[in-house]
This record gives C-alpha cells, structure tokens and sequence, in this order.
C-alpha cells in the first residue's frame, strides 16, 4: 500500500517510477544501463541485507538521492551510515524524495 502511494506522488510529479519487492529485483535494476537519479530504500525488502544494497547503490550511482525508508530508527541509521542521503518515516518517504530531488535535479 505504502509503495502504491509512493508511486502515485513520485509519478503525479513527473518522476518515472520502478517499484521492486526483493533485493534480487533491485539488484537487476540497478546493474542495468537505465539512468536512475533517486531511490527509496525500505529498511525491510525481502531477500537480503538492506545495508549491503545501499553499498551496491552508492558503487553504481553515487549521485543519486537515496531515501532511507523505516518505521524502524535502527535501520534508517544504519542505512545512513552506508550512504543514504536521509531518511524518512515510510509514510513519508515520497514527499521526502520529491523535496530532495527538486533541490538537485529536474524530472526525467
């Protein structure tokens, strides 16, 4: 539900959306050619150690926005302590992401 309505603000204000469910999908995604200017990391994707995708991200993109999304202050630490940018409650993350990307870059 909360990714459904990440995807509607995101994409109501101009930005293309790729929603994954697993650290595999998201591992596909980043190691493809497609230019991505921001993420939204939730502390809990199925399959994997969010910390280490956060590392594989700042590798592949390292000026792209990275929104820590958690309920949970432990996660967005340590997430922020890999490289995100910020963090954000998940509620809130969309809203978030779009003020951090509209003080750095234009939609695609």
């Amino acid at each position: 539900m909360i990714a459904l309505l990440h995807q509607t603000i995101l994409s109501h204000n101009g930005y293309k959306v790729v929603h994954v469910m697993s650290i595999e999908e998201a591992k596909k995604v980043i190691s493809s050619s497609q230019k991505i200017d921001a993420f939204i990391i939730d502390g809990n994707i199925i399959g994997g150690k969010t910390t280490e995708l956060v590392k594989d991200i700042r590798k592949r993109y390292p000026d792209a926005k990275l929104v820590a999304a958690s309920s949970d202050d432990d996660i967005q630490r340590e997430l922020l302590e890999v490289g995100a940018d910020t963090s954000a409650q998940k509620h809130e993350a969309a809203t978030h992401l779009v003020t951090i990307i509209e003080d750095n870059t234009h939609p695609v």
